[in-house]
């Protein structure tokens, strides 16, 4: 039983630091349809995210450790401009540009 309430307070500290990294500790929507909706987004974020810290990982052979969720969310949020001025021909070393300056600033 002892070992169940741990997990259980695992899964609740994870859920924590998701909602406040990604903003999603106050959810906007009214009903409950489009509060779902919303939940998707955030995972759909999440997902993004963690894919790629996973590339920018399996790429440039960085500890799993030295990539955080919330500097990853601010290296994509700063590189967008760049991603939304290029076309999509170039969309490839774009996103590979992000993985290499991500990894070389400490990934945090």
């Amino acid at each position: 039983m002892v070992g169940l309430y741990g997990q259980r307070w695992d899964v609740e500290l994870d859920l924590r630091h998701l909602k406040t990294t990604l903003g999603m500790d106050i959810l906007r929507c009214k009903t409950p349809s489009m509060v779902r909706k919303e939940i998707y987004v955030f995972l759909l974020a999440y997902n993004l995210l963690r894919s790629l810290m996973w590339d920018a990982r399996t790429t440039y052979t960085t500890p799993p450790l030295r990539l955080s969720l919330q500097g990853t969310r601010h290296h994509l949020i700063n590189f967008i401009p760049s991603l939304i001025s290029s076309n999509f021909n170039k969309m490839p070393p774009n996103l590979l540009h992000f993985a290499k300056s991500y990894c070389s600033q400490g990934c945090s």
